[in-house]
């Protein structure tokens, strides 16, 4: 797995977690890079929560707002692009006992 993974969505619309996963990269100079021109595009999503009974017709897009490099050997994130995410101030703590 790359070190460096890069999330994007858009501020009131992100899918949440793993969802906004868009690429990966082992350089940070490429992953930011990336990120910096992730900001404006359009992507294509794939949602079947969206439509009901769909096939193959559940494709829609996005206008991309923010995107993230998270460092995975850091666990943090080290770079962010554009307008933060709604609820961005919020933090997981991972539990010390489970």
């Amino acid at each position: 797995m790359e070190r460096y993974l890069v999330f994007a969505g858009q501020q009131y619309y992100s899918v949440g977690g793993g969802c906004d996963f868009v690429d990966s990269f082992n350089s940070i100079e490429k992953a930011i890079d990336y990120s910096k021109r992730l900001i404006g595009l359009e992507l294509s999503t794939f949602d079947k929560e969206q439509f009901i009974d769909c096939e193959d017709d559940c494709v829609g897009s996005i206008t991309v707002e923010w995107s993230h490099v998270f460092d995975n050997e850091k666990r943090q994130i080290v770079k962010e692009n554009g307008i933060p995410p709604l609820g961005r101030g919020a933090v997981i703590v991972k539990p010390t006992k489970m």
